[in-house]
């Protein structure tokens, strides 16, 4: 008995994560969630390398109308973010896109530009996982 209730366990690890099962549903919830109030990454492990500082004191307001605003109070980008059901996968995909022309900055804002998939969210905090499979890639972001 104990064996199975290990096994049915979520992990705790924010690298290595059992998905939930998503549906139609979650899109409307999580696009509910996002476009309230202003989001900040409190992680971002990229190539299994932690590079969340790189976005310290930047706030992220996805706006009802797919735009994506990204602020640090000196620097203002913008880009676009939609929600939709992966009907092949039976997943929940977040795709965002930065536009950024602003040298080092660009290189980092365009690990944000992807297509993630939702590995698990609440009101106030939304767990992605990077569509390629070849990668551990992790965003984490907490609403402010």
């Amino acid at each position: 008995m104990a064996l199975s209730l290990f096994i049915a366990c979520d992990k705790d690890d924010d690298n290595d994560v059992m998905q939930q099962q998503f549906s139609t549903a979650d899109v409307t919830a999580l696009s509910s969630i996002t476009n309230v109030g202003t989001w900040r990454v409190s992680s971002f492990i990229e190539d299994g390398d932690n590079i969340t500082s790189v976005f310290s004191g930047f706030s992220f307001t996805f706006n009802d109308d797919g735009t994506l605003v990204v602020d640090n109070g000196t620097l203002t980008l913008n880009g676009t973010w939609q929600i939709t059901y992966d009907d092949d996968r039976d997943d929940v995909e977040f795709e965002v896109s930065i536009s950024t022309s602003m040298g080092d900055l660009d290189e980092d804002f365009d690990e944000l530009s992807e297509d993630w998939y939702i590995i698990t969210y609440s009101d106030t905090r939304i767990q992605l996982s990077e569509d390629d499979d070849d990668d551990d890639d992790i965003l984490i972001l907490e609403r402010i």
